[in-house]
C-alpha cells in the first residue's frame, strides 16, 4: 500500500460516516448466507481460529475446514470434530476462506492464487456483522476508533517533514 492509498483511506474515513462505511462493505463481502450454504475454510488454528469455528458452529454452517502452516498443529482435533489440515494441501476453489490471524498480506495473497471464492478477515466480520461475530476487546468500535482519528492523523502527517516520515505514520494501520 503506498502513501497515496492511505491518504485516500484516511479521506474516505474522514468523509463517510461509519454506518454508511459498513453497509457498502457489505455490498462488497461474503454474506452470512452464503457462509450458511457454500464451503468454509479457516485460516489459522489458534485462539481466534477456534473463537470463530464456535461462532460457525452456532451459525449452523454445515461446511467448515481449519487450515494452518504449522506443521505441529496438522491432524490435531479441535472441538472433537474438525481436524486441522495444512494449508499446503488444501484445496480452496469453492471456498469462502476467514483469516484468523493478525498477518494477513501473504496468507490473503497464498488464499487468492489458490482459487479461493472470497477472502475476508475476521477482524472484517467483526466490524460488519458484531451482533454474530462478537468483536475481541481491542477491536471492539475500531472502524469508529479509526474514523474518529483519520483528522488527526491526517494532521500529524501534513506536520511530517518527508515522504519517508509518512511511511512509517502509514505503515502503522497497515500492519493490521
Amino acid at each position: 500500500m503506498t502513501i497515496n492509498t492511505t491518504r485516500k483511506i484516511i479521506d474516505y474515513l474522514n468523509n463517510e460516516a461509519v454506518d454508511s462505511i459498513i453497509e457498502n462493505q457489505k455490498k462488497y463481502s461474503v454474506t452470512i448466507e452464503k457462509l450458511r450454504t457454500e464451503p468454509v475454510i479457516i485460516f489459522g488454528a489458534v485462539d481466534e481460529g477456534i473463537r470463530l469455528l464456535e461462532i460457525l458452529i452456532q451459525l449452523n454452517v454445515k461446511n467448515i475446514r481449519i487450515i494452518d502452516t504449522d506443521p505441529k498443529k496438522y491432524d490435531k482435533k479441535l472441538l472433537n470434530e474438525h481436524t486441522i489440515e495444512s494449508f499446503f494441501n488444501t484445496e480452496m476453489k469453492n471456498a469462502h476462506v476467514i483469516l484468523a490471524i493478525h498477518r494477513t498480506l501473504k496468507p490473503y495473497e497464498l488464499s487468492i492464487n489458490n482459487g479461493a471464492l472470497s477472502v475476508t478477515t475476521f477482524l472484517h466480520l467483526q466490524n460488519l456483522y458484531p451482533e454474530i461475530f462478537k468483536p475481541h476487546f481491542f477491536h471492539k468500535n475500531i472502524l469508529m476508533t479509526l474514523s474518529n482519528s483519520a483528522s488527526l492523523l491526517s494532521d500529524f502527517s501534513a506536520s511530517l517533514a518527508d515522504d519517508i516520515s509518512r511511511e512509517v505514520l502509514y505503515a502503522i494501520p497497515r500492519s493490521r
